[in-house]
């Protein structure tokens, strides 16, 4: 393969962006010649520099992105691959062979309502419509999961365009040595963006429910300073955040992430829906125990020492309680006599 092209015009943070950066960085050690069409949004300066790689920086609007299809399109003549991680097929046929790399399973799986916004429902729909709508245009379709691969052949693609195709770049965490928290309570992590679908508002009311246990525990989230203050104020969590149960250490880099993969004691992780889960497979490598929802999507990737219905901020709190091993109260079930005592006291 002598030349790329890459178009990822929308990805600039998240699980897509550090694969895409790992990715580049093993390129920048070959004599494949690249070009990137990479979301302005992104931090440049983290990106491999190297002469056969050249940056094209894509405005966050519809007019430069659809600008960019048509260079694309023009540039593919002279390419041999497309590689296309914008999770959209491109609008036009390509004279070069053309991959989609889809890592949002929100386009492809079962809709789940409840934690969507109607903006983002109505936006997914079209999402949805296009991708159907320009499927055909692609040559090869890789997924990170097989779960993700049962839900394209669900939808009526050909499983015969579709590979599975995880990757990840291990040297990350070859110098992190976990250690155990200085703290004499248990400390957990979930690094992720404020999307709906990660679920952070189950997650804090089950850690409401952890801290009437009288228990002392340490969360950290990765959210941006507005939807912290946002989720803080919907869900109550004034006492949990001014005494540090919950902290917010924002959105940091990678790099900072795994430093604190390194003194937490576990990966918490209530997303409903993953194309992938990278935080899963960092905690895997890692040897850091998950308790994760029990869905397709996790046992893909990892096995994890609790589970959860990720719908249910009970049953969340539940699996917390159980790895920190408190004793579960269960609901007492009387006798029909005691039952009869209790109807007749409620005349007396």
């Amino acid at each position: 393969m002598k030349n790329i092209i890459i178009n990822a015009h929308n990805i600039h943070t998240g699980g897509g962006y550090v694969l895409l950066l790992d990715f580049l960085r093993y390129l920048a050690k070959t004599d494949t010649e690249v070009v990137v069409c990479i979301d302005c949004r992104a931090n440049i300066d983290l990106f491999p520099k190297s002469d056969k790689i050249n940056y094209r920086l894509i405005k966050n609007n519809t007019a430069s992105r659809f600008f960019n299809e048509i260079f694309v399109r023009k540039l593919s003549s002279s390419f041999d691959v497309f590689i296309n991680f914008t999770n959209i097929p491109s609008v036009f046929r390509l004279n070069c062979f053309n991959i989609l790399f889809l890592q949002n399973n929100l386009l492809v799986s079962k809709f789940i309502f409840k934690p969507l916004n109607f903006k983002l429902i109505i936006k997914l729909f079209l999402i949805r419509f296009l991708l159907r709508l320009l499927i055909k245009k692609t040559n090869l379709i890789y997924v990170q999961s097989k779960t993700m691969l049962e839900d394209l052949v669900r939808l009526g693609i050909d499983d015969s365009k579709i590979r599975v195709r995880p990757f990840a770049d291990n040297s990350s965490y070859k110098f992190v040595s976990r250690t155990s928290s200085k703290n004499k309570y248990c400390t957990f992590i979930y690094p992720a963006s404020s999307a709906p679908h990660k679920n952070h508002i189950n997650l804090f009311k089950a850690m409401k429910v952890v801290f009437e246990y009288g228990i002392q525990f340490k969360l950290y989230v990765t959210l941006d300073d507005l939807s912290f203050k946002r989720l803080c104020i919907e869900c109550d969590l004034d006492s949990l955040v001014d005494n540090l149960f919950i902290e917010n250490i924002g959105d940091v880099s990678h790099e900072k992430i795994i430093q604190y993969y390194s003194f937490s004691d576990a990966l918490v992780f209530p997303s409903i829906s993953e194309s992938f889960g990278l935080p899963l497979y960092e905690a895997k490598v890692l040897d850091l125990p998950v308790i994760a929802s029990e869905l397709d999507f996790v046992r893909d990737i990892v096995c994890p020492v609790q589970t959860f219905d990720p719908n249910s901020y009970i049953s969340i709190s539940r699996a917390i309680a159980r790895f920190l091993c408190i004793e579960e109260e269960f609901q007492e079930v009387v006798t029909p006599n005691i039952f009869y005592d209790l109807l007749s006291d409620e005349f007396n």
